[in-house]
Parts: structure tokens; sequence; C-alpha cells
């Protein structure tokens, strides 16, 4: 999901750089990009270990509701919450 919606964040991100070199804003890239495929190669792998070819599309799903589970869902939520002004203020 990530790698489908960067590219709404791309102009408040530059506009909050303090220097708008487009050398500086590759590397801001390639390294939030490869941060992104990292995490979701090693959340991917492990729910594949975990649960094997009955693994739910939502990892969060296959497991039962327990506090540390409910806690991730919630942490999912709050990062939804505070992504979305970010993503408005390129339609301001």
């Amino acid at each position: 999901m990530c790698m489908l919606q960067c590219h709404i964040s791309l102009v408040p991100i530059f506009a909050c750089t303090r220097e708008r070199r487009l050398l500086n804003f590759t590397k801001t890239i390639v390294i939030s990009l490869a941060l992104c495929i990292l995490s979701y190669t090693v959340t991917a792998s492990f729910g594949y270990l975990t649960f094997g070819s009955h693994i739910k599309a939502d990892v969060l799903s296959s497991y039962s509701p327990t506090p540390d589970v409910l806690l991730a869902v919630i942490i999912i939520a709050i990062k939804m919450y505070t992504t979305y002004p970010i993503l408005l203020y390129v339609g301001r």
C-alpha cells in the first residue's frame, strides 16, 4: 500500500525539507522505499512461516485477538489517523 500511495505525499515532504535539492530528495525516496520493502517482506515471511498457506490477506486477522494483537491494530489505526493530514495537504 505504501508504494502505491507515496506519490501523493511527495509534495508536502519536499516542501518540508531544509535543503530542496534533487539529490537529497532522491536519497529520501530510496531509503523510505527500502524500509517499506524490508518491513513488508519481513512481515509476509513471518506470517507465512507461522500460518503456512492458510494465511489471510491481513496478517493480523490470522491471529487470535489477544492484547498484543489488539495493540497492533490500535497502533495501525493511529498511524492511519496521523497520515491523513499529510495526504490532505496536497488537496488544500
